[in-house]
């Protein structure tokens, strides 16, 4: 809250004997601080319920984590992965993975990726309360602590992109010292900003560049240009050395996807409806990793609620023109893009905190009750998903025991791989081999010179995550072949014949590169296709291992 409003609040609050008595500018510094403490305590409390269970995760059933915790391993013994080269620390977001490189030199990786989870839910549970504390009062920071809850925990940390993820907090930090530089300037807190800029930019770059937009955007409201250019001054100035790396970052990678076909083809080009923007902008922020979590709804309508009722409240940094400009990009950006992933969706933190800070003063002791259960329920539900998705991660890893160190192993995982709906532990659960038993990474993000690894030839078809995975989702069996056939106006006279073809030529393929086979949820003919070259040493379940004869000395 801007210090001067501040006073006028607590001048209402002082009765007329304190003020004679004392100074109101001591007293409004007491109360101030006695608000951060407030703020302080409740983050406490939300780390509390929000971090418990990475006490007693040995994995972290993240989406993403066993993949970046692959590439940790192929950083730190780079002469057991020849097939892999660095790409070197200097480039944006690379944070998280050089933290981990470094902590894992001590502790291992599992370890390591624990305590940066840790860092990333402390550095939120904490940058919350601070953070509504800064735009608004004590007051609505209380109805505030009623919804953010669920916001601790979030979809992009359960997702394993944690670069990102602890860019959030980070950016809201940059953003309250922004409104205090426009308030009043001043050259140390000119140097802060820069700082935290860089640091800002070496978690994420696009968190950096939704910063800037939203100061560009707050500077530009001003009436006059005299004001506009130097309210640019003052909040683009100390961030001009990290706004030219945020350039070269944001060119490079758009350049590079389009130089080769096959550096960052993760995802295509894809734009979401309407409709699924609505559930996606609940589901990838509010929500956990299954519906157990689905609690949360209440909470997420009533922030919207109370944000559509004061639109036109005026508030630093989250002007309306703030909530066009990010509803914009939200709505016309790409929902994924070869080489960034997620495009749109990266809008939707900073698009929930300009409901946030519009929270009201007070709530009806009905729904405070309603907000205090479905808050309770989340705590409660969170923990649930969170083992039981460990358990499933635990039983695909049972095959790691049957590898040789450095084995090479194709994981082939057929859909639908578990039965969650927001996140898909067993995406790239592949790299869980090469932590445990070192085995050569077959899934990870070495497509690209912005990544921290790049692969030191172009892999071929067998060798290629996203294209194997492409594979056996479309292959699964002949019904799901020939129905998608069917879908993209294909002849389909001959499609079991051209589903049992492909899946000789894949296997014809493999068998050069892969000594072991992982499956999960295998149809009972897939493995027929490689015509007895693989045997079986285990089946446990979903969970099926082969070994190619003469591999493991049999």
């Amino acid at each position: 809250m801007q210090y001067e409003q501040y006073l006028d609040v607590e001048r209402a609050r002082i009765p007329d004997r304190a003020r004679a008595g004392g100074s109101l500018r001591v007293l409004a510094r007491a109360c101030v601080a006695t608000d951060a403490r407030l703020a302080a305590l409740i983050g406490a409390a939300f780390l509390v319920v929000a971090a418990w269970p990475l006490l007693f995760l040995h994995v972290l059933p993240y989406q993403d984590m066993p993949d970046h915790l692959a590439t940790v391993c192929v950083l730190l013994h780079p002469e057991r992965y020849p097939e892999f080269a660095s790409n070197g620390w200097l480039k944006a977001n690379s944070l998280f993975i050089f933290s981990v490189y470094v902590l894992a030199k001590t502790v291992g990786p599992l370890v390591a990726g624990r305590i940066f989870a840790a860092v990333v839910i402390g550095a939120t549970a904490f940058a919350l309360p601070r953070f509504v504390l800064a735009f608004t009062d004590r007051k609505r920071l209380l109805v505030a602590s009623l919804v953010m809850l669920p916001m601790v925990h979030n979809w992009w940390t359960l997702m394993g992109m944690l670069s990102f993820a602890f860019a959030f907090p980070l950016g809201l930090e940059l953003i309250g010292l922004i409104a205090r530089q426009i308030e009043r300037p001043t050259v140390p807190r000119g140097v802060l900003v820069g700082l935290i800029g860089m640091i800002l930019w070496y978690a994420h770059a696009i968190a950096l560049l939704l910063v800037v937009l939203l100061a560009v955007v707050e500077s530009l409201r001003r009436p006059r240009w005299r004001d506009r250019l130097r309210l640019l001054a003052v909040t683009l100035g100390p961030l001009v050395p990290v706004g030219a790396l945020l350039l070269v970052t944001v060119g490079a990678h758009a350049l590079e996807t389009t130089r080769n076909a096959h550096y960052g083809a993760v995802f295509p080009v894809a734009f979401l409806d309407t409709d699924s923007g609505f559930a996606e902008a609940w589901m990838h922020w509010m929500l956990g990793m299954s519906p157990l979590t689905a609690w949360t709804i209440v909470p997420s309508i009533a922030i919207v609620a109370w944000a559509v009722r004061r639109t036109a409240q005026p508030v630093p940094m989250f002007s309306g023109w703030a909530l066009l400009v990010l509803g914009a990009l939200y709505l016309l950006l790409p929902c994924t893009m070869p080489g960034f992933g997620y495009v749109n969706e990266r809008v939707l933190p900073m698009l929930w905190m300009w409901a946030l800070v519009r929270v009201p003063p007070a709530v009806t002791p009905r729904l405070r009750k309603w907000l205090v259960a479905c808050s309770a329920l989340y705590a409660a539900s969170l923990p649930v998903e969170l083992f039981a998705t460990e358990h499933v991660l635990d039983t695909f890893t049972a095959a790691a025991p049957l590898l040789p160190p450095e084995a090479r192993v194709l994981t082939l995982s057929f859909p639908p791989d578990i039965s969650l709906m927001n996140t898909q532990p067993l995406f790239h659960a592949s790299g869980m081999f090469t932590v445990l038993r070192d085995a050569h990474p077959q899934d990870v993000w070495a497509d690209s010179p912005s990544m921290p690894i790049r692969h030191a030839h172009v892999p071929t078809y067998a060798e290629d995550p996203v294209l194997v995975r492409e594979f056996a989702m479309r292959s699964k069996d002949r019904k799901t072949y020939c129905k998608l056939m069917r879908r993209g106006m294909r002849p389909v006279d001959d499609c079991v014949e051209r589903w049992r073809n492909d899946w000789i030529q894949f296997w014809q393929a493999a068998r050069g590169r892969y000594d072991y086979v992982v499956v999960w949820n295998q149809t009972d003919d897939v493995m027929a296709m490689a015509a007895g070259e693989y045997r079986p040493i285990l089946h446990n379940g979903k969970l099926r291992v082969f070994v190619r004869d003469g591999a493991d000395g049999g």
